[in-house]
């Protein structure tokens, strides 16, 4: 997770994910308090369950995290491979 200017809230998380065409995943984020904000992350193969656990949790005091901002998501590819990827239903509440 990462802050507007870029600055790690938790480090990469692999998740340890394969994908083929077709495959649909879904991702929850929590966040939680306010100095500190606690955030949490997991990613999931829709289909197979939501996991218990959260892959990623993290803990800071950024000003920016204390207020009303925005939501983004960062994908990253570590193949030579390309790939096309499709987000629906993103909502925040």
């Amino acid at each position: 997770g990462q802050t507007h200017d870029g600055s790690n809230l938790f480090a990469d998380v692999d998740t340890g994910l394969t994908s083929w065409p077709g495959d649909t995943f879904a991702v929850r984020v929590q966040t939680q308090g306010a100095s500190p904000t606690t955030i949490r992350a997991k990613a999931w193969k829709v289909l197979t369950g939501e996991p218990a656990g959260w892959s990623a949790v993290g803990t800071n005091s950024t000003n920016g995290l204390q207020r009303t901002g925005s939501l983004g998501v960062r994908t990253v590819n570590q193949t030579s491979t390309s790939m096309t990827l499709e987000f629906d239903d993103l909502s925040a509440s």
